[in-house]
């Protein structure tokens, strides 16, 4: 299944994943990466834990996405670009804290 991601909103794509479809989910995961690496990066090289790779502080943010996207509530009228950047930058912050 092709998506042209100039056509489909992210919110169209979350309703899609909410009804079970993966092909939605990995658009949805595609269009947020470079997101979710810039947050694992900026976080890993701001206290370089020792024994941790800038690999794993992402598949963490990975996880954080996820549940961020799974939680997220439009009636709360907050754009989910803004609470996928929030919650998944918490996420990586809290990792890191724990490598300490």
């Amino acid at each position: 299944m092709e998506f042209n991601d100039y056509s489909i909103s992210d919110y169209e794509y979350l309703y899609m994943v909410m009804q079970g479809d993966h092909d939605s989910m990995t658009c949805l995961c595609d269009l947020y990466t470079r997101l979710l690496w810039k947050l694992s990066h900026t976080g890993f090289n701001q206290e370089n834990p020792a024994g941790v790779g800038v690999e794993d502080v992402y598949q963490e943010a990975s996880i954080g996405f996820r549940e961020a996207l799974f939680s997220y509530d439009i009636s709360r009228l907050v754009g989910m670009a803004h609470f996928i950047n929030h919650c998944v930058g918490n996420t990586v912050k809290s990792t890191i804290r724990k490598l300490r």
